[in-house]
This record gives C-alpha cells, sequence and structure tokens, in this order.
C-alpha cells in the first residue's frame, strides 16, 4: 500500500509549481501611453477664459451684432420725419380732333413741378412746392402763344386733437427707445451668462483633470498591490483567487484611466468651443480653497436693483404705460387745420414768369378744417382697454418677480453654504479612507486580510478622492452661481462690455 504522506506531498509539490507557473505566466499590464493633458497646451485660469470668452466667443459677437441689428429700429421710426422729394416733369403733344376751332388742332404742353414734404416733431405737416408749365397752340385766339405759367406755394397741416402736437408720433419712437434699452440689459446678461458657462466649463475641465489624476494615483495603489500579491503567492501567502482579484483590479483601474482620459479631451473641447480657440488649454490654476464669508444680508443688498430682468420689467412697465397714453389720445377725433399760402405768373417768356413768383405779386390764401371721427369707436376703444390690462400685467409680474429673485438668491446663497461644508468633509473622509487603507495594507501583508478586503478599501479611497474634488469644483461653481444671480459676475471680474 502506497504511502499516504508521499502522495501528500506530491499534491502540495504539484500545486506548488503550478502557481508558480501561473504567476511566471501572467504579465503585468501595461501603463497607457498617451500623454494627457497636452504638453504643450496655452496655461489659462478662470479669469483668463472669462477674458478670453468676452473678446473671442463667437456667441457673444453674435450677441452684440443683435443688438446693433435692434438699435436700427430707432432710426427706422424716425423715418416718419425724413423729409420726402417728389418731382415730375412731363411733355404732351396733342393733334386730335376738336369740335372747334376756337382750340386749335395743335397743342404742346410741357410741365415741370418739385415738392419737398417734411413732418415735423411738433405733428405739423409742410409741403413746399414749384411748378411750372409751357403752353403752346395754333388756335387764333390765345392771347398769349406760347406762354408761361408758374405757380409756388406752401401748404400745412397741423392735428389738433389727436396726436395733437405730435405726441403720438415721438411716444412711439419713446417705445421703441425703451425696447432698445430693454433689449440692451438682455444682451449684458445674455454675455455675463456666455460667460457664466464659460467658466463652468473651464472649473469641469479642471475637475475632469484632476479625476484623472486621481484613477492614476489609484492605478498606481493597485499596482502595488499587485506586485504584494505576486510576491506572497510565490510565499505561499496569498492564493490564485487574490493574484486573479488583484490583475482584474488593475485592468479595472486601466479602464478608469481610459474613461477620464477620454473624458478630460471633452470637457477641454467643450471649453474650446466656447472660447472659439483652436489651441489646446490646460488649467493653471491655484487649487487652493478659499472661504468665502459672506452672510445672507450682503448677498442680499441692493440685489433687486442690480438684476437686470428687474431693470427690463421697469422698462416694459413705462412702455406700456406709454401706450396706455397712446390709445388715449386715438379715442380722439381726427381734427386737423390746414392752410395754403401760393401766388402764380403767367407771361410769354419764361424768366419773367419765375422773377415773378418770388416777387409774390399774385397771392392766394386759403385755410380750412377736416374732422374724420368713427361715431362708435370700437377699435381704438378697445385699444385702450388692452394696454390697461397689458399695464396691470405688468405690475403684478414685476411683483411676482422680485419673490423669485428674492428665493432665487436665497436658494444658490444657500448651495454655497453647503458646497462649503461639504467640501470640508470630504477633506476629512478622504484623510480617514487613505489612513484606512494604509492600515489595512499592514495588515495583508502578514496575512491578516483578504484581497477582496484591500479593494473594496482602494475602492473606497478613490471614492472619497472623487467626492472630494467634485465638491471642490460644485463649491467654486457655487461662488460664481452666487454673482451671476446677483448680475455682478461681470463687475467681479472687472469686465467692461462695449457694445
Amino acid at each position: 500500500m502506497r504511502n499516504p504522506f508521499f502522495t501528500i506531498f506530491l499534491l502540495v509539490l504539484f500545486a506548488s509549481q503550478t502557481c508558480f507557473l501561473f504567476a511566471e505566466g501572467i504579465e503585468k499590464p501595461a501603463m497607457l501611453n498617451e500623454q494627457f493633458p497636452p504638453l504643450e497646451a496655452d496655461k489659462v485660469t478662470a479669469n483668463d477664459v472669462a477674458r478670453m470668452a468676452l473678446l473671442k466667443s463667437l456667441d457673444i459677437q453674435v450677441t452684440k451684432l443683435d443688438y446693433s441689428a435692434r438699435k436700427t429700429d430707432i432710426m427706422k421710426e424716425k423715418a416718419r420725419y425724413d423729409t420726402q422729394l417728389t418731382a415730375e416733369a412731363t411733355y404732351d403733344w396733342e393733334k386730335e380732333q376738336q369740335p372747334t376751332i376756337i382750340l386749335g388742332e395743335k397743342t404742346i404742353t410741357s410741365r415741370v413741378s418739385a415738392r419737398l414734404s417734411k413732418k415735423t416733431a411738433v405733428g405739423l405737416e409742410v409741403d413746399v412746392f414749384h411748378e411750372s408749365q409751357r403752353n403752346s397752340t395754333d388756335s387764333a385766339f390765345a392771347a398769349l402763344n406760347p406762354n408761361y405759367e408758374a405757380h409756388a406755394g406752401v401748404e400745412v397741416r397741423q392735428p389738433l386733437l389727436r396726436n395733437a402736437f405730435g405726441i403720438i408720433d415721438r411716444s412711439e419712437i419713446q417705445q421703441v427707445r425703451l425696447d432698445v434699452r430693454g433689449f440692451k440689459e438682455e444682451v449684458i446678461d445674455n454675455i455675463e451668462q456666455i460667460v457664466f458657462e464659460t467658466r463652468e466649463a473651464y472649473w469641469t475641465y479642471v475637475k475632469e483633470l484632476r479625476l484623472l489624476a486621481a484613477r492614476k494615483e489609484a492605478y498606481t495603489i493597485a499596482e502595488k498591490f499587485y506586485d504584494i500579491v505576486k510576491k506572497q503567492l510565490d510565499t505561499g501567502l496569498s492564493e490564485l483567487p487574490d493574484f486573479y482579484a488583484s490583475e482584474a483590479n488593475l485592468r479595472d483601474r486601466i479602464q478608469n484611466i481610459l474613461d477620464a482620459q477620454l473624458a478630460s479631451q471633452v470637457s477641454m473641447n467643450d471649453l474650446k468651443l466656447l472660447l472659439s480657440y483652436e489651441e489646446d488649454v490646460i488649467p493653471s490654476e491655484d487649487l487652493k480653497f478659499r472661504e468665502v464669508n459672506v452672510s445672507l444680508a450682503e448677498v442680499m443688498k441692493n440685489i433687486i436693483e442690480s438684476r437686470r430682468d428687474y431693470k427690463q420689467k421697469l422698462i416694459e412697465i413705462e412702455s406700456k404705460g406709454l401706450n396706455v397714453k397712446v390709445n388715449k389720445m386715438r379715442k380722439l377725433p381726427q381734427l386737423d387745420v390746414f392752410a395754403t399760402v401760393q401766388t402764380n405768373a403767367f407771361d410769354e417768356n419764361l424768366k419773367p414768369t419765375e422773377g415773378e413768383i418770388f416777387g409774390f405779386n399774385h397771392p392766394r390764401y386759403f385755410i380750412g378744417f377736416d374732422l374724420d371721427y368713427p361715431l362708435e369707436n370700437r377699435e381704438a376703444r378697445a385699444g385702450t382697454e388692452k394696454a390697461k390690462f397689458e399695464l396691470k400685467q405688468a405690475k403684478l409680474e414685476l411683483e411676482r418677480l422680485i419673490q423669485e429673485i428674492i428665493l432665487e438668491i436665497e436658494n444658490v446663497y444657500k448651495e454655497l453654504q453647503v458646497s462649503q461644508q461639504k467640501f470640508k468633509q470630504a477633506i476629512k473622509i478622504e484623510e480617514l479612507q487613505r489612513e484606512k487603507l494604509k492600515e489595512e495594507s499592514k495588515q495583508f501583508k502578514v496575512g491578516r486580510s483578504s484581497s477582496k478586503v484591500m479593494i473594496d478599501y482602494q475602492d473606497d479611497l478613490l471614492d472619497a478622492k472623487t467626492d472630494k474634488i467634485e465638491a471642490f469644483i460644485e463649491y467654486e461653481k457655487a461662488k460664481d452661481k452666487v454673482l451671476r444671480t446677483q448680475n455682478k459676475l461681470l463687475e467681479q471680474l472687472d469686465l467692461v462690455v462695449e457694445i
């Protein structure tokens, strides 16, 4: 019968040789060769990207052009006061059969006329006209043949009730000015929003780079653990499942690095797109924690007056108030006074005719009134009522906006306080997780821990570092968000928008 001790010896020897073969045959995963972030990238800070956005961002340039286009509405509205020139020249050669010989058989008429029309800011419409005509005929009864006839004069028309002294015209122009003012506030707010989003993209890029660094550190820790397990496998302190687990852990860290590199590349490209910048960039920010000690009362100080949407709403209310005024005037009858002063001249030569015109020897004076008024006047009445409702609605919207602003600033202030406390806790949690892994590593080296516990603790440390990085970025974004909610981000960054 075979000795059982000899059989046990053979089994142990076979197992140890098998472990040795597995250990020698497993190749350690190589680190990634791709270098990211790029070494030759332009170094920028959060304030740098804000200035670059203001200078280079295509979105901001488009926004500024929107305002430039809107400003032309004022010029367009003022076109009602443009001076109009009307000129006409005709030549009439006629040889039609006439019913009597008194008229003659052939008549030639040449006529030239010009008129200047102008509407003034007080509603007065002025027309200055001049007309010169040459007549010739083969009629034997013509006193002067050929003869020249000229007319010149001034016509005026002044509204007395509706649009009296140009009130409606000036009010409508003022409404357009107010609309442009309100749009300017909107444009500046949009520019600040773009700057805010650019800084957010910058901090996101910083976060991804920091997460990439954390995952590289996690890889280094996993690599050291892999080497320890391999040595212990040779000495019998670890078994094959521990070795497989350590290698899987190492390869998992490589996958994490790949994901982090991709996320960093995408976030950098997002930032470049917002900046309209072609070169690679890399943050050079001093990532030290800077605690902001500001009270809610300080944050709330002058918050309403500094908000651009509040200013826009005030401008809108002023514009709607003018609209009520305009519609009330439209309810009045259209009563205009008009007058004409003109003179004429008649001679067989052109030069004396034109000279006599300016002598004003044959004047004519004409004055009159005209009235236009729809008896029911439903359109004007409806327009007035609608304008009043819109004004009341705008005032109620202003009250609601004030409430929303107050609640919004309270919320972002709370976010700032919470993110600040979360970051402080995250720092301590990371320290504790690092110490926990350090102590557990000592236990593992003497065979008093398992690979599962070690890998779990490595995950805990990586999670804690990730939470700390995200808490820091969240805190930096929260500081910007408070300034953005106050509409003071551009002011704080000392950026001036020229539009």
